[in-house]
């Protein structure tokens, strides 16, 4: 044996899970980090495989108390430090958890109604296959209510056109 640690990535639900199973599982993982306090940029990512881990998990994290740590979370596994490039993001964390959780739960919004409105396949989305992105609008509350009267499968030009409405425009 090398003699190194393993690779450690975000939570990750089992491939035999359903997506919807994998959104349940990430919206109570979401919901007992926060409860804990625990900042998830202090998480470097965690790949967790097989199958029956999600439930004792959780159990593990509703039986912690605010406070705990990823140490507790995950007894007996070394976590690395965050990278260095993450200090002012994990600083800000620390600064007022309350706004990146704000900020998180829009994202994940967001992701929803992309998923909604730009059906699979998304080829009108990347750019010669190097992915595709979009930043948090201005106004993300009332983008959201943009998004949520469009039409499902309306389609990425529709998704991108609402993230970038200004009030008034609409």
């Amino acid at each position: 044996m090398l003699g190194h640690d393993p690779v450690v990535r975000q939570p990750q639900a089992s491939l035999a899970m359903t997506f919807t199973d994998q959104q349940e599982f990430s919206r109570q993982f979401d919901r007992e980090v926060r409860r804990l306090r625990l900042n998830m940029l202090r998480l470097p990512g965690l790949v967790a495989s097989g199958t029956d881990w999600q439930a004792p998990l959780l159990d593990r994290m509703r039986a912690l108390e605010p406070g705990a740590t990823w140490e507790d979370v995950f007894p007996g596994l070394h976590l690395p430090e965050p990278d260095p490039h993450l200090a002012m993001a994990i600083a800000a964390f620390d600064a007022d958890p309350e706004a990146w959780w704000q900020e998180h739960e829009i994202g994940q919004q967001l992701l929803t109604e992309f998923r909604r409105l730009v059906p699979r396949p998304r080829e009108e989305v990347t750019f010669e296959g190097q992915g595709f992105g979009w930043s948090l609008p201005e106004d993300p509350e009332y983008a959201l209510r943009i998004l949520r009267s469009l039409p499902d499968g309306a389609g990425w030009n529709a998704f991108r056109d609402a993230l970038n409405c200004k009030r008034g425009e609409g």
